[in-house]
């Protein structure tokens, strides 16, 4: 991994890296830190289940977990990290390596899948995606969504599941292995009704799903405000 001062590109026209990192394999998915104030830190989860946490300004790196992870997500201030499992978990841990929480499996999920993506929504709220670990390549994927609330200092969770998959597999979905790989983009605090948006696709769907929560109704179907829910925006707009 190669990285560069953006600072230094823009003004100076500098085309040298400033740190060369080397992995132990392929990385997965490599997550800036959100908060301008720990900039220099990115978490890295590599194909080999291994999450890390990098300090790109020096080159040290901290391993944070040493296997069975999926995916992660940082936390809106940047000083935790919640990472998927492969038995269906989530894990929270500060950047210090310390562990300070559990997130079970939801009711309805069992042993068969596992985390294939996550995102930090609030304090104490997460989105959860649970894929099969095993399937039929020429099937559709049955992937199953939860919002997930914490009480008592990530301590007992309540679980609020989806109803359907907003990210059924394509038609003719690529070529890839499964299970698929979840993207995300977040937009927070947009005036005068958005209170948080979560942009959602995945590598084996041909659509994109949006999930928001608003002060003021932003879509005609939608049911209720100031939770997140699926919503279906007019996008010429």
């Amino acid at each position: 991994m190669t990285t560069y001062s953006v600072a230094d590109v823009v003004s100076r026209g500098k085309k040298e890296a400033d740190n060369k990192l080397a992995t132990d394999t392929t990385i997965r998915a490599l997550l800036p830190n959100p908060s301008p104030e720990f900039e220099q830190y990115f978490a890295i989860v590599l194909d080999s289940g291994k999450l890390e946490i990098c300090d790109v300004g020096n080159g040290v790196k901290k391993a944070i977990r040493e296997q069975d992870v999926n995916c992660a997500a940082w936390s809106a201030r940047g000083k935790a990290v919640v990472s998927g499992s492969t038995d269906g978990t989530c894990a929270i841990h500060m950047t210090s390596g310390e562990l300070r929480g559990v997130i079970p499996r939801p009711p309805d999920v069992d042993e068969s899948y596992e985390v294939t993506g996550v995102s930090w929504l609030k304090t104490e709220e997460f989105l959860a995606v649970y894929s099969l670990k095993e399937q039929d390549q020429d099937s559709p994927e049955p992937k199953k969504y939860s919002v997930i609330q914490s009480a008592k200092g990530w301590g007992s969770f309540t679980y609020h599941s989806f109803a359907w998959d907003p990210l059924p597999e394509a038609f003719e979905p690529p070529r890839r292995l499964l299970p698929a790989r979840i993207s995300s983009t977040r937009l927070q605090n947009w005036k005068p009704d958005l209170d948080d948006m979560l942009i959602i696709t995945s590598s084996h769907a041909d659509s994109i799903a949006i999930l928001a929560s608003t002060s003021n109704k932003i879509s005609p179907d939608q049911e209720n405000c100031n939770e997140l829910m699926l919503v279906n925006v007019d996008d010429t707009k």
